[in-house]
């Protein structure tokens, strides 16, 4: 054996001494065993990561601070208006503001969220406390938060037992009331449908909020035409408006019942002395019309075959009464007779104008209170702020024209200068000059 034959043997003797045979390794399972581990693991991590809160922050921390913009956190605070939802974008928002005592904030619900939270009921009132967790916007002017997951977004509501109530006072702020009494007033405001409860003991206002809309088309639809006189109960969280008017805000559609409809009695004029109390229907036409800025409304003089009474009526109904059907048609008015005064809660014309105008030149103090339609050309126009008059030139004659600021607003694109228009409303005398108050913006026509 040569020596290198030798060596060889020598070496394969003692690196292979005690050895036993091995498998083989697979590789490829390997892999996929490290793969499904690390899989699980960054899963286990996600997992780990959601269940952690983020950080409870005081507003007066990231109000206003730009090392917080874009940053995660949660904020807790009582709710202090009544929420806003707008859909006008076709974006859905949900916006309020929150107080912590540190500081306020507003927090939005932005679509898809927003939808669900509005299916889930998930709508804060005053009074409430909301646990959130936001992501801060800090902005030049102000700073806002916008709720991540509804999952994280938890409500502290007003609780106990509704108390039953006849009257309201600021005191009450923050309870949860119920209160039943007949609609004596209802308009529509930017907030939702404000209506005044007669409770027998008082007036109570009832706020039905606009995002009840959302919840219940139907049932807003229902309340935003509620006629005078029906029977509702309402339960709701007291709020105060402009930080003194309590009003009742329900919370979902099923807080406010539509207990019944009026009673209402068909009348004459002359048979209204005997109907005090009483909700009444009747047919007339308005005689005289004299606007009074105390009582913010109008004082009436309606007519029929039988006879005329004394009545009011606010300003948010007369300004539905379109004046040129009202100056060729008798008008239906409902209302409720109060201290030998017919106070008309709704009034609308029977029918449609027949075109017919007064000659400017016949429009004579002999007309004062009366609903007049006339036509001619605008030879002037002056804005003075609060109101506006103008004047209208036809056959030689001039007639002025008298209307309040939000009137003119809302015509002022047809009351130009040159332009030929109809006008129609109520005759009035001013420091011996005739003139036609236009109270409505449905008293100017092209």
């Amino acid at each position: 054996m040569s020596a290198e034959d030798r060596l060889r043997v020598l070496l394969e003797d003692l690196y292979s001494r005690g050895a036993k045979p091995r498998r083989k390794v697979n590789l490829k399972l390997l892999a996929a065993v490290s793969v499904i581990l690390s899989v699980a693991g960054l899963a286990v991590i996600v997992a780990l990561g959601q269940a952690a809160q983020a950080p409870l922050v005081r507003i007066s921390d990231v109000y206003g601070n730009f090392l917080m913009n874009y940053a995660t956190v949660r904020v807790r605070g009582k709710v202090t208006s009544i929420p806003y939802v707008d859909n006008s974008t076709g974006r859905l928002l949900i916006r309020f503001p929150v107080d912590d005592g540190t500081g306020s904030m507003l927090l939005y619900i932005y679509s898809p969220l927003s939808a669900e939270a509005l299916r889930r009921g998930l709508i804060p009132l005053p009074g409430d406390v909301v646990d959130a967790e936001v992501q801060v916007r800090v902005r030049e002017t102000f700073t806002y938060g916008i709720v991540q997951a509804l999952s994280a977004f938890r409500i502290e509501r007003v609780g106990g037992e509704p108390i039953p109530v006849k009257t309201l006072k600021p005191g009450m702020a923050e309870t949860l009331v119920v209160v039943e009494g007949e609609a004596a007033r209802i308009r529509e405001v930017g907030s939702g449908v404000l209506i005044d409860l007669d409770t027998g003991a008082g007036t109570v206002e009832v706020l039905v909020p606009k995002f009840i809309s959302f919840m219940d088309r139907r049932l807003y639809g229902e309340l935003a035409s509620l006629q005078p006189g029906a029977r509702l109960r309402v339960t709701g969280v007291v709020y105060l408006y402009k930080g003194s008017s309590p009003e009742v805000v329900p919370r979902r559609p099923g807080d406010v019942e539509v207990l019944g409809a009026p009673r209402v009695v068909e009348a004459t004029v002359s048979q209204l002395p005997g109907l005090e109390g009483e909700r009444v229907r009747l047919t007339v036409r308005f005689a005289g019309i004299e606007y009074v800025k105390e009582e913010r409304g109008y004082r009436l003089l309606v007519v029929d075959s039988t006879g005329r009474a004394e009545a009011r009526v606010s300003r948010e109904v007369m300004e539905r009464v379109d004046p040129f059907d009202a100056f060729s048609s008798p008008i239906l008015v409902e209302g409720r007779v109060s201290g030998g005064v017919l106070v008309i809660e709704s009034a609308k014309p029977l029918g449609r104008w027949n075109g017919s105008t007064v000659p400017l030149g016949e429009v004579t103090a002999a007309w004062k209170g009366r609903i007049v339609a006339v036509e001619g050309e605008v030879v002037s126009v002056r804005s003075l702020g609060s109101v506006a008059v103008a004047t209208l030139r036809s056959g030689g004659a001039e007639l002025r024209l008298f209307m309040p600021g939000s009137v003119y607003s809302g015509v002022k694109d047809k009351l130009v200068e040159g332009a030929r228009v109809k006008v129609a409303g109520y005759v009035d005398v001013y420091k011996g000059q005739v003139e036609v108050v236009v109270y409505t913006p449905l008293g100017v026509r092209q």
